[in-house]
Formats: C-alpha cells, sequence, structure tokens
C-alpha cells in the first residue's frame, strides 16, 4: 500500500504545537520516562501494524534508522519485517507541497536543525505513519520516545514481555493481561525537549570492573531514558583500567590487585575496547567523559610508577575502601609529564569536550613533609598545601586547554582558587555548586542527599530522587543559568557484579531521568509512580535485576513520659506488615502481628529489636526492617549541646542521644550522630533527681572512614546543677590500626555504685586527627556515638 504524505502535513506540524501553552496537559497519560513536554490526541484512528513496518529516511546511509531498525528487532524480533528506504530531503524538492509517496506502514525521519535545543523532537503518530522530525540527536530521544511508546501502551505490547516472569510483589496485576496480535497505537501529536543539557551517571569500573558487554547494556538504558552522559570512572586507588602506551605498568602492575583473602582482582580496557564504547554511545546520542584521578585516588599509578609519589617507595595496589595518603607529587615535574603523557592519549580516546581530574580527597600528610612540594610552594608564592592543589588542578587545566578540552572536577578544586573555566561537579551537599555557580563556573550537581545511588534505600530512595531539583532554592536566578545540569553516583565499593549494579541503579534512575528532563514536573509523585510500574516488564525483558523503590517500612518513634512508643509507615501502597519482637537472645518470642493498615497505631516500645516484615500482593517485599531500642532512665532528657553535631550525621537532632534507639554496625543507620573533628560536649537534664548506677555509651569506629574512638571521656553529675561531682574519667591511649567496623562501648563506671543525680555532664574528647600510621593522616577524626544510657 502506498501513502501519500506532503511536505506541509510533515514538516511544518511543529506549528501546530508552537503557539500552545508550554504547561497543557497531557490529553492522554503515556507510560514514557520521563514525561513528554507537550501531548495532543488527534483523532480516534489507530496506528496499525501486523507485519511490516518500512522507515524512511533521507540519507543513503542513515545512523538513526540503522539504530531504529535495530531497536525494532531487538524488542519485536519475529513480529515485523523491517525495510529502510532512502529519499531526498523535502528542501530538494522544486515545490515544498510536492506528494510523497511512501509505503505503509512507515515510520519517517526527517532532519530538520531549526529548533535552537539540539534533542528537541517532534513527533506525530497518524494512522498509518509515524513521523519524527529532529536534528541528528532530536531524532535519537524520538525514536526512544517511540520505543517506549511501543513497549508500554496496552494496544502495542508484545504478549510474551508484558507479564512479569520474575517474583516480585510490585509489578501491577495489570500487566498479567494478555493483548491481541494487532499492535496499535494512538494517533497523536508530541513535542518534546530537556530541561537540563547534562543527565549523566558516573559509573565506577575502578574499584570493581565491569565488561564491555555491562558498559554497553548502560549505554543502552540510559538512551531508552533519555540519559545523555556517561562519566567513566577509569583509575583509582584499587585498579587503573585504561590502556596508556607510553605507561603499559598502569595496566600490567596498576591494574591488579591482591585482595586479603590472597586471590588476585582486576582488569583494563584496552584502546580498542574503548574506542568502539565511545561509538556505540555516540550512536545512542550519549557522550562519554573519562575520569582520571588526581592528584589523590591515584595508588594504583603510584603502585605501577613509584617515582610519581613524594616518597618514590614501592607500593601496593590498595585492596581495601577508604582515602589513601600516597599520591602524586606535585613537587616534581616528571609528575606533570607523566599525566600530561597519559591526558593525550586519554584525549586520543575520547573526543568529549570535558575531561574530568576529580580532584576530590586529597590527603596533604605527603605533601607537607615532601621537600620538593614544600619548594614548589615557595618558589610558586603559594599560601599552603591547599593553594598546592589549586596550583596542580590549574596546571593541568591548562594543558587540556591548550588541547582544546575543557576541565570537571569535584567541588574540592574550589578549595584554594578556582579558574573561571573549570567546571564544577558538586557532592559534598549543594554548597560547592552554589559557591562555583555565583563565582561564574559552571556546574553539575550530584549532591550526596539525592545523587548517590551507591547508598541504601533508608538514605536515598525512589521518591528521594524524584524530588531532586538541582536549582537551589537559595541560588539566585541569575546564577541559575550556571547549573548545566546533574549526575547520579555509582561508586562501586560495594557494587560487585552487574546485578548489584541493576539493583542500586534501577529504579532510581527512572525519577533522575524524570528530574533532570521535564521542564513542568506539574503532577506529583503518585503519577509518576503509577508509570514507573508499567515499566518493570520491560526492564526484565532487558534482564535488569531491578531492586526496590524504598525500603519495606520505617519504624519511627516518640517519647512520651519517660516512655518510647513506635509506629510504623510504608510508602509503598497497599502493604501489610507482620511484626515480633526479639529478646536479647535474638530467639523469637511470639508469633508475628499481622497488621494491613499503611499507618499503625503507636504501640509501647519493649527493650531490644522491633523486627518488621512487610507484604505486598501477598508476597515479602524486600527484607525486614530492623530497630534496636534500649530503655533507661535519661529517656525524653533535655539534652544542651556546648558543641554541634555534623549536619551530614544528625540522626534525631538534639533527641537523638537520649531517644532509646541504638544503632547497628553500619555508621549511616540513621541512628549514630556524628561530630567532624569536634568533641562532645553535652549536659543532660533528667527532669528530677534519680538513682542509677551506670552511664553507658556506645560508640562506632570504622578507621577507614576516619571514624575513630575517642581520647578521652568525662562525667559528671549534681543534684542542683550548680554542685558537679566527678563519677567518672577516663583516657583511652593510642589508637591501634583496625581496618573493620566495630562498636566500641564504654561504661561511665562499676554498675553497682549507685548514685543521685538530676543533672549529667558529659564531655567526650574526639581523637582529633588521623594517626600518622594511616592513609589519611592528619585529616579531622569523626567521632560518633548513638546513646547515652542512664542505668
Amino acid at each position: 500500500m502506498k501513502l501519500c504524505v506532503s511536505f506541509v502535513n510533515l514538516c511544518v506540524i511543529t506549528l501546530l504545537f508552537l503557539s500552545s501553552s508550554a504547561h497543557a496537559q497531557q490529553e492522554y497519560p503515556l507510560k514514557v520516562i520521563p514525561k513528554v513536554e507537550l501531548v495532543k490526541t488527534t483523532s480516534n484512528e489507530k496506528f496499525e501494524v501486523q507485519d511490516t513496518i518500512h522507515i524512511y529516511h533521507q540519507k543513503e546511509k542513515s545512523e538513526n534508522a540503522i539504530y531504529l531498525k535495530f531497536l525494532l528487532e531487538r524488542h519485536f524480533a519475529g513480529k515485523f519485517t523491517i525495510i529502510t528506504h532512502s529519499f531526498k530531503s523535502y528542501l530538494e524538492h522544486e515545490s515544498p507541497y510536492e506528494p510523497i509517496f511512501f509505503s505503509s506502514p512507515a515510520i519517517v525521519l526527517h532532519r530538520n536543525n531549526k529548533n535552537e535545543n539540539a534533542e528537541f523532537y517532534h513527533l506525530e503518530i497518524e494512522q498509518e505513519v509515524i513521523a519524527i522530525e529532529g536534528s541528528p540527536l532530536g531524532l535519537k530521544r524520538g525514536i526512544n520516545t517511540l520505543i517506549q511508546l511501543m513497549l508500554t501502551e496496552e494496544g502495542f505490547r508484545n504478549p510474551k514481555s508484558s507479564v512479569s516472569t520474575r517474583s516480585n510483589p510490585y509489578t501491577m496485576k495489570k500487566h498479567e493481561e494478555n493483548y491481541a496480535d494487532v499492535y496499535t497505537l494512538p494517533t497523536m501529536l508530541m513535542e518534546d525537549k530537556p530541561k537540563f543539557a547534562h543527565r549523566g551517571m558516573l559509573l565506577d569500573c575502578a574499584r570493581h570492573f565491569f565488561s564491555v558487554e555491562t558498559v554497553k547494556k548502560y549505554l543502552d538504558l540510559m538512551a531508552l531514558y533519555k540519559m545523555n552522559v556517561l562519566h567513566w570512572h577509569l583509575t583509582e586507588d584499587q585498579g587503573w583500567r585504561i590502556q596508556i602506551d607510553k605507561y603499559p605498568k598502569l595496566t600490567e602492575v596498576g591494574a591488579c590487585r591482591t585482595e586479603p583473602d590472597g586471590s588476585k582482582y582486576g582488569g583494563f580496557y584496552t584502546k580498542d575496547q574503548i574506542r568502539d564504547i565511545v561509538k556505540y554511545a555516540s550512536e545512542r546520542g550519549i557522550t562519554v567523559i573519562p575520569e582520571i584521578e588526581l592528584p589523590g585516588h591515584s595508588q594504583a599509578a603510584v603502585a605501577s610508577y613509584p617515582w610519581l609519589s613524594c616518597t618514590g617507595k614501592q607500593v601496593k595496589v590498595v585492596n581495601d575502601w577508604g582515602v589513601f595518603k600516597e599520591i602524586y607529587c606535585a613537587g616534581k615535574d616528571s609528575t606533570f609529564k607523566f599525566l600530561e603523557d597519559v591526558l593525550t592519549e586519554v584525549m586520543d580516546l575520547f573526543p568529549s569536550k570535558y575531561i574530568h581530574i576529580g580532584g576530590d580527597e586529597a590527603p596533604k600528610f605527603r605533601w607537607e613533609h615532601c621537600a620538593d612540594c614544600q619548594k614548589r610552594i615557595k618558589d610558586e608564592n603559594l599560601k599552603d598545601e591547599h593553594e598546592l592543589q589549586s596550583y596542580f588542578i590549574q596546571r593541568i587545566e591548562k594543558f587540556l586547554q591548550k588541547n582544546g578540552r575543557e576541565l570537571i572536577g569535584w567541588d574540592e578544586i574550589l578549595e584554594g582558587g578556582l579558574s573561571k573555566t573549570a567546571t564544577v561537579q558538586s557532592w559534598r551537599g549543594f554548597d560547592g555548586g552554589i559557591k562555583a555557580a555565583r563565582q561564574g563556573n559552571q556546574v553539575i550537581m550530584s549532591p550526596t542527599s539525592h545523587c548517590y545511588f551507591d547508598y541504601g534505600l533508608d538514605a536515598i530512595d525512589l521518591k528521594r530522587v524524584f524530588e531532586f531539583d538541582p536549582y537551589p532554592d537559595e541560588l539566585e536566578y541569575d546564577n541559575r543559568f550556571n547549573i548545566i545540569g546533574a549526575e547520579c553516583n555509582l561508586w562501586s565499593e560495594h557494587i560487585p557484579d552487574e546485578a548489584s549494579l541493576d539493583s542500586k541503579v534501577f529504579p532510581r534512575i527512572l525519577a533522575m531521568s524524570e528530574a533532570l528532563w521535564d521542564y513542568i514536573r506539574e503532577d506529583g509523585y503518585e503519577e509518576f509512580y503509577d508509570r514507573v510500574q508499567y515499566h518493570y516488564p520491560l526492564l526484565e525483558k532487558l534482564d535488569v535485576n531491578y531492586g526496590l523503590e524504598t525500603i519495606p517500612a520505617k519504624i519511627h518513634s516518640f517519647v512520651k513520659d519517660g516512655e518510647i512508643y513506635a509506629t510504623i509507615k510504608s510508602e509503598v501502597p497497599g502493604v501489610t506488615y507482620k511484626i515480633r519482637w526479639d529478646g536479647e537472645d535474638l530467639e523469637l518470642d511470639g508469633d508475628y502481628s499481622v497488621y494491613t493498615d499503611m499507618k499503625l497505631d503507636t504501640f509501647l516500645v519493649r527493650d531490644w529489636k522491633l523486627n518488621v516484615k512487610v507484604f505486598k500482593n501477598g508476597k515479602q517485599y524486600g527484607a525486614p526492617v530492623e530497630q534496636f531500642f534500649t530503655k533507661h532512665k535519661a529517656i525524653g532528657a533535655k539534652v544542651k549541646y556546648k558543641q554541634a553535631f555534623s549536619s551530614h550525621y544528625e540522626a534525631a537532632g538534639e533527641t537523638a542521644l537520649v531517644d532509646g534507639r541504638t544503632g547497628t554496625i553500619e555508621f549511616r543507620d540513621g541512628n549514630w550522630q556524628g561530630f567532624w573533628g569536634k568533641d562532645l560536649d553535652v549536659e543532660l537534664d533528667l527532669g528530677k533527681i534519680k538513682e542509677f548506677s551506670a552511664v553507658i555509651m556506645r560508640f562506632n569506629q570504622y578507621q577507614n572512614s576516619w571514624i575513630f574512638r575517642p581520647k578521652k571521656m568525662k562525667i559528671e553529675y549534681s543534684l542542683d546543677g550548680q554542685d558537679w561531682k566527678v563519677l567518672t574519667e577516663k583516657s583511652f591511649g593510642e589508637v591501634k590500626p583496625y581496618n573493620k567496623k566495630q562498636v566500641w562501648i564504654q561504661f561511665g563506671n562499676a554498675p553497682i555504685d549507685t548514685k543521685k543525680a538530676r543533672y549529667l555532664r558529659v564531655f567526650v574528647e574526639n581523637y582529633g586527627k588521623v594517626p600518622d600510621w594511616h592513609e589519611a593522616a592528619g585529616q579531622d577524626c569523626w567521632l560518633f556515638l548513638d546513646e547515652i544510657q542512664v542505668k
């Protein structure tokens, strides 16, 4: 069958939307993610396909036609015959009204660079033709919208792929329906473009290595959800993953580490593999930005060539996680020659405008004790080691600029001064990005509060990501134009394989895609959540081992009249609960109690552990949720702080140390209160005079994260708040190396010695500086505790 389409019908259709309101609501509820900006139904007709689809494009060899054919055959293999045709541009015809004949059903790709947004596309679905118009990049975005539409519309989904085969409780039951063998789409018009130009995902292949096939899988998934930057983290303390011809030991030595159990772990990408990945990404409209870490996170390079360090001593590729003091020497010109050689080969592989150089977490211990670095500080009239790092970064930036590239660095590059041309990636909250934007620098937002997908769902869940706005409220309107976008980050310390990676990324990246693309954001989380449900069968078909949307439930608690009460809440619709209390021997002390409401009535807390199982559609949703409690005589006491706790680890704020909630061995579990470089100095008012026999404090210690037990503590007690007596005063001596996580418990006095008091004064001295034997020697220590228990 031949279909006649005129230039006016196909090319000037854009005019239909240009006069419409930018805030017009969709007339047809698409399931596409990210949400399409403008949608308008055109008739009650359907686009129907039974056996063959013809693809028309303007050039003899069209990259986008090949890409569309690849996607159709991948998702609908055996269902359609895909035939591609080329035709001359409409603009080459003598008359713009001259009709052009296509075989139907047809998909027409028309290249048009008229819109100022390179990713803009116009998509029209008629009864016998689908037309996509835009720049080459815009066509790729429109193609993926079409593919999503086909895979999520009830009338077009492949019956075999629409059923969720995995045993999971959050695939909606409507997906289990069967559909006819005739595939249809509603007729409609769409126009769409992104809000932010930079929509990225950081993939850390240095700490754990991912295969070329896994990287390509993620490029396909990123393209499907319109993410357009792969930030590829390729060098670290734990491994060097990129072939450099001039320095072969980087992969001969630096690409492999010896694990604590004696096994070998490693891998790297050859230049041919990298070129293949960059080409594969480009065909999908994705830019690959490499990250070559400097001056810190560089021990794999130092292990390969010891002369790169301040000491020149042989070290090993790191087999643990953390921040390490073996960094590039800033005082030797040979260091910069090495880095320029490396970056020259990197730029030959990556055509990206930007090169990411890291610049974060660079301990200054070696520089402080290095004659070459101190000479550099003196010769360059630098103030200190922070300005030496700025010198280091700016020297590398000048080299990149000389070669037509621009530098991206983490927000530490602000320390000591920053050039106007560097781009700052803000990860330690929004503050670094705000400062850089006000200085006129371009900014990529990646705050740990919303964008670190290696964090657990208790910290960052689907809703948290959906609520992410790269524009901070406190940033002035004119400075917002300096924020070019954002990235979600996947640091792979605890992501050893593809399945773990999938469960961390999905479904959270769907919310990131929505946050960075959707201009209007008029609809709330519930509408987005409903759309997400339609994507689980699609993700299963693409072999994505997606994770949960949020933790199954949260156990909230409050104190009233010295008693602790708990409430269980879940963000997951339609769940039921089963709860139990465990005794101190960790044996079950009764059956689960079943609750069916989203919010349970409050109930009195017992000692030890509350265990909650959550069920959806009759199946357990995630692992059980647990919270430890301890009852004691300071529950609900008034606490006066003389030094503030960290806003990053505040737990329950000013009530955290007397709320009865105790932490696990994981310092990020929300129960530990942290003090960075500060002491704990508090006064407790118990409300009345009470007898007590012990004051117990629990401290978290994880030296890899700079968390150390205290140096000493002093506890005083008083009846009236005026006359104080010392209950106990202890010093704990020097800390010994211990690379495991632990909870360190200290008793205030012998349990048999009973006292009376209304007031307690607790002083705990922070260990101070990270010891010399530690890789982060000289940095401020963290002090973490969860509760001051008065027994």
